[in-house]
């Protein structure tokens, strides 16, 4: 009889340890495997475990920045697989983008990815990743025109209820631009 631990590294995804009990027969000169067992030591972290660090997200944020008023509203789908959000922009009182995004995790690439969908027709891809306490969003988008945008979204909990974004913007042949506002929560 044989015990031990057993590691399984799948080509694309995260290590799977088990324990393994085995029976050996000794037949015809030769050891030959009668009976294996494996049972599995650890469960891979949920879709919903890997998403709860974005729990501070959660809530209706607002804020302004120069003429730019910005209002951002999370919230889980039911099994807490999926944050998702809608936000609108104003300046002047005149809605200037306005759009949802969902946030979850992708099990073919390990990482938390996100799509954007603007309510003009534009759309984004980004790759999301937590440095210390900013939150760094890299995007690929296109536009209506069908040009293509390329951002960076930084956000910086200041507090459990204060948030700093920045938006970082390139588009085709346009200028980057920067947008920054201080978001608060109020529920």
């Amino acid at each position: 009889m044989q015990e031990g631990t057993s590691r399984l590294k799948p080509k694309n995804g995260e290590p799977l340890t088990g324990h393994f009990s085995a029976i050996w027969v000794r037949r015809d000169k030769a050891w030959k495997l009668a009976s294996l067992t494996e049972s599995r030591i650890d469960a891979p972290p949920s879709p919903a475990d890997r998403l709860a660090m974005l729990e501070p997200f959660i809530g209706s944020w607002s804020g302004k920045s120069d003429k730019i008023s910005l209002q951002i509203n999370s919230k889980w789908n039911a099994g807490k697989t999926y944050m998702l959000r809608d936000f609108v922009a104003t300046s002047e009182g005149r809605e200037i983008f306005h759009g949802k995004q969902v946030v979850g995790w992708d099990p073919k690439i390990h990482e938390i990815r996100s799509w954007t969908f603007n309510e003009d027709g534009g759309y984004a891809e980004s790759l999301w990743s937590l440095e210390g306490n900013v939150w760094m969003v890299a995007s690929k988008g296109t536009q209506p025109s069908g040009k293509t945008t390329s951002m960076t979204q930084i956000y910086k909990f200041v507090g459990k209820d204060k948030l700093n974004w920045k938006l970082k913007t390139v588009s085709g042949d346009s200028p980057e631009t920067i947008l920054e506002v201080e978001l608060t929560r109020s529920r």
